[in-house]
């Protein structure tokens, strides 16, 4: 009401803002509305005066004097009514007296019940008079105890049902309480000491004892009646925790003191090792038919599985195994889903590792300190060694027993005090510092090593294949961190790729310098690399200052460091896809767990980057490099206009080959002599092998197309010089050999022209020059299957007129 009356108040304040047409179309609309509510509320309520009217012609008055009648008729009924209500009122009444009553006798027989319990009882437990200590009994009296504990379940059962249905206890529960109580602790000291006596006998029995199982068996079984499994595990901690606690001392004074002796290190992770050694024997041989009674008992694991103990070193017996199976044979139909511990709990899990825990906890506090990295590495690895043995040991392999274990509250704590991560990191560091400090992005800034490790000549290859070892070193793996460690070996390869990109980019800069500064090239464009430069070369390491080289030395001896060191890095990227197969093979597919994926699939990831650093680079340096071999190469083809002229001048048919042709591929010989002298680049190696040839080729080429273009040029000049000459003496030439030499002397002066002698000699001169190639650049391998690829070759071949074999 007060919505509608706000809205006629907002409207009757604002009518005044609203013009007279808008009032009168909306005033029209509303009258249009209530008119035709009204004609519909008419049309209603005459439909139903009709329908009344219809009705009310069939009704006939009732004739006078019936009024009293039914009037008299209502009354009657109604004190019918009320009496039949009084006596279901009545009925109800006695309902419930005798449900109370019924109620009181269940109550009432519960307590008698409970009464006659604690009686029988307290007779059964002798309380009230001195139990008798005599042993010899020992089976009677645990059947005895199983009946009491069966007895007490029941009456623990009354007194519970008895008050689920009231808020305060029963007077009579109440009265007797003191008595339950004492009945209860009668029967857990009985039970305790049986308990104490029967894991005592267990344990210290070497042989197998069918009296002592028995005992154990039917405690067991009433611990498990009663629902007090757990605390049959307390009386087992009782007795395994001082046991593990003197093997935890004694492990960490004997460390303490042979590490005083010999002046080691008291915190190197021996003590450990020997505490895990000891526990593993302690339960070996005092707890294996403890644990097998307990599992059979509680069905926590299955006698059949066969995991229990260690049977082949005769702790446990077949024999013996099969009399505690035969005593366990009834409790195990008896463990029932109502034991709230059931098969999840295990006397060796929520017990024996508990208190195994705790002690390397107490006793061994540093053992995960990541700040000592491998002292880490030791503790933790006999750790895991160590939950491996017990798994393997004592429980069947995917058993819900290994889960069980796994997912402890105890064994999870204790696992997260290793700090993997921190331990990651530090040794990320150790591997990748004295890896990073090896790349230098400058050639001439490198160091050649005499002789590395696997073949390799380069520091960063070394320190690259150092790292990949070091990671994945028995030392300083960690199974649990294979991802991360395989990402680190990734990490590094990369690295390498990255490297040689930045010498690639380097080696373009210091040839362009080169080129700027090049004024002590010889003319045979042999190496004038000094003595001292050679002699380093030649020993442990050639380096050299990019600022001390240009100053000391001459343009050539820095492109000789340069030929040289690209000659080295060749041949490690030659050699190291294949030692990083024999790596991976090796080393990290010897260190993958077995649960890993395929290792077929990692393999070609890891190696996929040396191909890709291979199939990159390699073309890069030997394109670039080539440059410097091929314009030294090329200096001695200058001399072929001096041979042309001296062979055009000459009387005689040539017959030798001219001299420059040995000093052609002179400075290519050199060169793979002294990288073959210093086993950079092999050829009895199959990725160097491929380098040196491709490289040489590369040479060849450029060789062969510098030599085809001045020996067609020599050769055309000298054939239109050769023209002209004929052309001034044609007339003189003609009439001298008419009068004088018969046509055989004219065919011996056509063969001797100066062009014919030329043409000769140039052949003479590529016949050389394979011969060369042959004999010295392809080290025995024919010059035609060298070359058979190079259209330079055979185009030389065709202008000189040599039929080639290609």
């Amino acid at each position: 009401m007060e919505s509608v009356h706000e809205s006629e108040l907002h409207v009757g304040h604002g009518i005044h803002r609203v013009s007279l047409p808008v009032l009168r179309h909306d005033s029209s609309a509303k009258l249009s509305a209530l008119k035709a509510e009204l004609v519909d509320l008419i049309n209603n309520d005459y439909a139903s005066f009709i329908g009344i009217s219809t009705a009310l012609r069939s009704y006939t008055p009732l004739p006078q004097g019936y009024e009293n009648t039914l009037s008299d008729t209502r009354n009657a009924l109604t004190s019918v009514r009320s009496a039949i209500q009084t006596e279901a009122d009545h009925v109800k009444a006695l309902l419930l007296r005798r449900e109370k009553l019924r109620d009181a006798k269940a109550v009432l027989k519960s307590c008698i019940a409970i009464h006659d319990s604690v009686r029988k009882l307290e007779s059964l437990l002798n309380i009230d008079s001195v139990a008798s200590t005599d042993s010899s009994d020992s089976a009677d009296h645990g059947k005895l105890v199983e009946r009491v504990a069966i007895e007490f379940n029941q009456l623990l059962f009354l007194v519970s049902s008895i008050q689920k249905q009231r808020k305060e206890p029963l007077a009579f529960v109440k009265n007797l309480q003191w008595r339950i109580d004492r009945i209860k602790s009668a029967l857990t000291s009985i039970l305790k000491e049986s308990l104490d006596l029967s894991l005592a006998s267990v344990s210290a029995s070497k042989t197998s004892d069918m009296t002592s199982a028995a005992a154990l068996t039917q405690c067991l079984r009433t611990y498990m009646l009663i629902d007090r499994v757990r605390d049959a595990g307390a009386g087992v901690r009782a007795l395994v925790e001082p046991e593990l606690m003197k093997l935890a001392q004694s492990s960490q004074t004997s460390t303490t003191t042979g590490n005083m002796i010999s002046g080691q290190d008291a915190s190197n992770g021996v003590g450990l090792l020997k505490f895990y050694k000891d526990v593993i024997a302690y339960i070996d041989v005092r707890l294996a038919k403890i644990l097998a009674v307990s599992r059979q008992v509680f069905g926590g694991v299955s006698a059949a599985s066969g995991v229990v103990g260690r049977k082949a070193s005769g702790i446990l017996s077949a024999h013996a195994d099969a009399e505690v199976t035969a005593l366990a044979h009834a409790s195990q139909k008896s463990n029932s889903a109502s034991n709230s511990d059931g098969p999840d709990y295990d006397f060796l899990v929520d017990e024996v590792m508990v208190i195994v825990w705790n002690c390397v906890v107490k006793y061994f506090s540093g053992s995960w300190n990541p700040g000592l990295p491998d002292l880490f590495h030791r503790n933790y690895l006999a750790t895991t060694t160590f939950i491996e043995s017990i798994e393997k040991l004592y429980f069947k392999e995917g058993s819900p027993g290994v889960a069980h274990f796994r997912m402890h509250a105890s064994t999870v704590d204790f696992l997260k005090k290793w700090n993997l991560e921190v331990y990651y990191r530090i040794r990320v560091k150790e591997v990748v510092s004295p890896y990073e400090t090896t790349f230098s992005s400058s050639i001439l800034d490198l160091i050649v090593l005499g002789e590395g490790s696997d073949g390799f000549h380069m520091p960063q290859t070394v320190a690259l294949q150092s790292a990949l070892k070091k990671a994945w070193s028995a030392d300083l793996f960690i199974p649990a961190l294979v991802p991360g460690f395989w990402k680190l070996s990734l990490q590094c390869l990369n690295r390498y790729s990255v490297w040689l990109k930045a010498v690639n980019d380097s080696i373009g800069s210091v040839i362009k310098d080169s080129a700027e500064g090049d004024t002590g090239v010889a003319v045979s464009g042999v190496s004038t690399l000094p003595q001292g430069a050679a002699a380093a070369s030649g020993g442990g390491g050639l380096s050299g200052s990019s600022e001390g080289m240009a100053s000391t030395v001459s343009v050539v001896a820095r492109e000789d460091l340069l030929l040289q060191t690209v000659a080295a890095v060749l041949g490690d990227v030659g050699s190291l896809f294949r030692e990083m197969e024999i790596l991976f093979d090796k080393t990290i597919a010897v260190r993958l767990p077995t649960y890993f994926p395929n290792t077929k699939n990692l393999k070609d990831v890891f190696l996929k980057v040396p191909q890709d650093i291979e199939s990159s680079f390699v073309p890069e340096f030997q394109s670039k490099c080539a440059v410097i071999l091929i314009k030294r190469c090329q200096i001695a083809l200058e001399q072929v206009s001096v041979v042309v002229q001296t062979t055009r001048f000459s009387s005689k048919v040539p017959s030798v080959p001219s001299t420059y042709v040995s000093k052609i591929l002179l400075p290519a010989i050199t060169f793979f002599t002294l990288v073959a002298s210093k086993n950079y680049l092999q050829l009895t190696v199959p990725g160097q092998a491929s380098i040196l040839r491709g490289w040489k080729l590369r040479i060849m080429e450029a060789v062969c197309v510098k030599c085809h273009a001045v020996v067609s040029k020599q050769l055309e000049d000298a054939a239109q010089l050769d023209k002209f000459s004929q052309r001034r003496r044609v007339g003189k030439a003609a009439a001298a050999a008419a009068a004088a030499s018969g046509s055989s002397n004219s065919v011996s002066a056509a063969t001797n022209t100066p062009f014919e002698k030329i043409k000769e000699q140039m052949k003479l001169d590529v016949l050389q020059f394979k011969k060369q190639v042959d004999e010295f650049l392809f080290s025995g391998e024919s010059a035609d299957s060298a070359m058979e690829k190079l259209a330079e070759w055979k185009a030389l071949c065709s202008v000189v007129g040599i039929e080639s074999t290609v």
